[in-house]
């Protein structure tokens, strides 16, 4: 329904057809497991392509390992896509590793929480600079993996906080519930539809095409 509306908008507003119908999705490697790949469905339905840039294991908790602050000049211009879609945080319910070796560890929650705050606000700004009209933190969600599970909603609170403090992110819940997962943390196919029924209006609204 929604991309028979959004054809007929096109053709009732011919000088749409030059915007923008590529988004950019990057994080670990659920971009390219069951979540990414609904995500490239669903706005493909809508006329958008979607580019896929992903690290498996990586997040913002170990640039020692793999640093996706550096790469934002690698992933420029930004100005080319409609909108940028970050998608990590599963890798990150460990230690912080800070510049010159030193950790923050888990149990330190205020330290931890205002840091990994401040580093997802700063990769959004700089994707911000680097020519993207929004920033859009699709929060990780729960997969049932023991331990693990307590750990993840402070990830996500402290990824909605990051994106609410950048100048031109936001962050999108699919929710808090458990989540259908392959192993805990991946989603399988029917997670990964539920995740999208879930965010298919934000994603939408996000995009603009609700203005259409």
């Amino acid at each position: 329904m929604r991309g028979a509306a959004l054809c007929l908008a096109l053709l009732a507003a011919p000088s749409l057809a030059h915007a923008q119908t590529e988004v950019l999705m990057v994080g670990s490697s659920s971009v390219n497991g069951a979540a990414g790949r609904t995500v490239e469905t669903e706005l493909g339905r809508w006329g958008y392509s979607l580019v896929r840039r992903s690290r498996g294991a990586s997040g913002f908790a170990r640039p020692d390992f793999y640093d996706w602050q550096a790469q934002v000049p690698r992933l420029a211009p930004l100005d080319r896509y409609a909108m940028v879609i970050v998608l990590t945080g599963g890798n990150d319910v460990q230690a912080l590793h800070m510049s010159g070796g030193d950790w923050i560890a888990w149990r330190d929650e205020e330290a931890w929480t205002r840091e990994y705050t401040a580093r997802v606000r700063d990769f959004i700004d700089a994707l911000c600079d680097r020519g993207a009209p929004r920033v859009v933190m699709l929060l990780p969600v729960n997969g049932g993996r023991p331990g693990w599970s307590a750990r993840i909603p402070r990830v996500r609170q402290a990824q909605i906080a990051g994106a609410r403090a950048s100048r031109c992110g936001e962050a999108i819940d699919p929710g808090d519930d458990e989540f259908e997962a392959l192993d805990g943390v991946h989603l399988n196919w029917t997670g990964a539809r539920r995740m999208w029924a879930r965010i298919e209006d934000d994603m939408y609204r996000a995009l603009g095409l609700d203005q259409i």
